[in-house]
């Protein structure tokens, strides 16, 4: 009659190193596909607020608006009676959650008309703002709509080209560690919801490396 036994002392150790080695391999794959679903969400949070934005400015006879809008006391920090760009379009979206990104770990944006939070997980191109083109701000104006940045991932209401990321990189709003600098939160790359209402992710060597001024940048200027 045969005796039964267990697996051996060798045989416990060897299995347990195959699947450290199998779980090694595999989390960072899980990790990916994670991030991968949170950048598709992302995508179509941008996608959202880019069409919401367009149908206020056809609402606007064309016009785009200022990522703030209204009567300022003060340059910075803002006062009086005003609405920054979230706030603005609002109304064609109905939907907070889309102003929040699903990697960037912040609370939540409630609306309110007289809210002055400045955290979202979307930024403004800043050269699309009415510093820039505050009497010539018609859609009919720029040249390379489907090329143009108008909103992207980023930490805070508004997002600064890539040119200030180049030209002052110890800066401590658009340099490498700036509270308004571009964020690369999706495998390497950005979200980002252009002039013509379409969005795409973008990877850093694309973003970052547009670093040209306003007359020889592809994806800023849009003129």
């Amino acid at each position: 009659m045969k005796r039964r036994h267990g697996f051996t002392l060798i045989e416990l150790l060897v299995v347990i190193a195959i699947i450290a080695i199998l779980a090694a391999i595999l989390f960072p794959v899980f990790a990916r596909a994670r991030e991968k679903a949170r950048q598709t969400s992302c995508l179509s949070n941008i996608k959202q607020l880019t069409l919401g934005a367009l149908m206020y400015v056809g609402d606007a006879d064309d016009m785009l608006f200022g990522h703030i809008q209204g009567t300022r006391n003060t340059f910075y920090p803002p006062t009086g009676v005003f609405a920054n760009w979230p706030q603005q379009i609002y109304p064609y979206v109905m939907n907070a959650q889309l102003f929040s990104c699903p990697s960037y770990p912040t609370s939540p944006w409630v609306y309110s008309p007289t809210s002055r939070d400045s955290n979202f997980g979307y930024g403004m191109n800043y050269w699309m703002t009415y510093y820039y083109y505050y009497s010539t701000a018609y859609m009919a104006a720029f040249k390379t709509p489907a090329k143009t940045i108008w909103f992207t991932d980023c930490n805070y209401y508004i997002v600064y080209p890539s040119y200030y990321l180049a030209t002052y990189p110890t800066n401590t709003t658009y340099g490498q560690n700036g509270s308004a600098r571009l964020q690369l939160r999706h495998n390497g790359g950005a979200n980002v919801g252009f002039l013509d209402g379409h969005a795409k992710w973008l990877s850093r060597s694309v973003l970052e490396g547009d670093s040209g001024s306003q007359s020889t940048c592809e994806f800023w200027w849009g003129r």
